[in-house]
């Protein structure tokens, strides 16, 4: 991982697949920003480069103690919190 941005810049590409958020200008270079999920909001971008020179965007959301329901979260150590994932339903 190169950089964490918070509130990327993300300019939207007319025609692109769903699963293309956009590009961002990172140090001059532009990077395509990847859609995990189903969410449509991007509060973070992760920045991720790859041993032969190129780099791709994940977007992402801020997590922490006030995001989620915190009947659904388990503290791993401070500030750092997984969704409980041993529950079926």
């Amino acid at each position: 991982m190169k950089e964490v941005v918070i509130h990327p810049q993300i300019q939207q590409v007319p025609g692109a697949p769903a699963h293309i958020c956009g590009i961002m200008l990172y140090e001059r270079t532009p990077v395509v920003f990847c859609r995990v999920g189903d969410s449509g909001r991007c509060t973070c971008g992760f920045i991720l480069g790859f041993e032969d020179g190129t780099m791709m965007g994940v977007t992402g959301e801020l997590g922490g103690e006030a995001a989620g329901e915190p009947q659904e979260m388990t503290g791993l150590m401070p500030g750092i919190w997984e969704k409980k994932c041993d529950t079926t339903e």
